[in-house]
């Protein structure tokens, strides 16, 4: 842009700006659902992750207390009245632990190929999003050349219809009013938001201390009434 540019012509080239900067946003807005996709796969691989591991230890503890019920109770008293070792004693809780933590493991790992599914999705997702990041790289270096006399940080449909309208409205008549005025305005708007987060926080500072007052006043009149 030569700085020579008609009020005119400057509305035409923001108007073109803004219709790339809608490409732009457009395809992030593909990214940001690919993403998504991605997000919710890893969700839905963990959700199935636990379901198998509960299952694995339901089936652990279902297979112990089989053992449980058809353990020879009879011999093993008898042999505990012969003098068996006192780690003989454990043999009722060995036997159904072993089965049921090989039977846990065997369960588990027999559930685990259903993760191959969820797997090979996060792979096919993850090259439909590095085609999707792809275009849309291509479209940022595409807008910065084209039109390289916009800041890069105003290259944005909010800030391209910002300029659009302070030349609209004439509160600027060149291209260097109009960046000043744009400065100027977000300038304004994020004091007033500094202001508004200074209320805000007052605001709970006080509430917060009328409370502990509050509190304050609560107990010592609970002590005056006890005494």
């Amino acid at each position: 842009m030569s700085g020579n540019e008609t009020k005119k012509e400057l509305l035409e080239n923001l108007k073109r700006a803004y219709q790339d900067a809608s490409k732009y946003d457009k395809q992030k807005n593909v990214c940001e659902a690919i993403q998504k996709r991605l997000a919710n796969n890893a969700d839905a691989k963990n959700k199935t992750v636990s379901t198998n591991r509960t299952i694995g230890i339901v089936a652990g503890i279902v297979a112990g207390l089989f053992v449980g019920t058809i353990f020879p109770y009879g011999l093993y008293n008898d042999i505990l009245e012969a003098g068996a070792p006192l780690f003989f004693t454990l043999t009722p809780i060995v036997s159904m632990a072993i089965p049921g933590i090989v039977v846990g493991i065997i369960v588990t790992k027999s559930l685990k190929k259903r993760l191959g599914v969820y797997d090979k999705q996060e792979i096919e997702i993850r090259k439909e999003f590095d085609a999707a990041f792809q275009v849309l790289q291509q479209i940022s270096d595409t807008n910065k050349r084209t039109h390289s006399y916009i800041p890069p940080k105003y290259l944005n449909t909010t800030h391209i219809q910002m300029l659009y309208d302070i030349l609209t409205y004439g509160r600027a008549d060149s291209w260097k009013e109009a960046l000043n005025v744009l400065e100027q305005d977000l300038h304004n708007k994020r004091m007033e938001n500094e202001m508004r987060h200074t209320a805000c926080v007052q605001e709970q500072t006080l509430k917060a201390a009328n409370e502990a007052a509050c509190l304050a006043q609560q107990a010592i009149d609970e002590v005056r009434w006890h005494n």
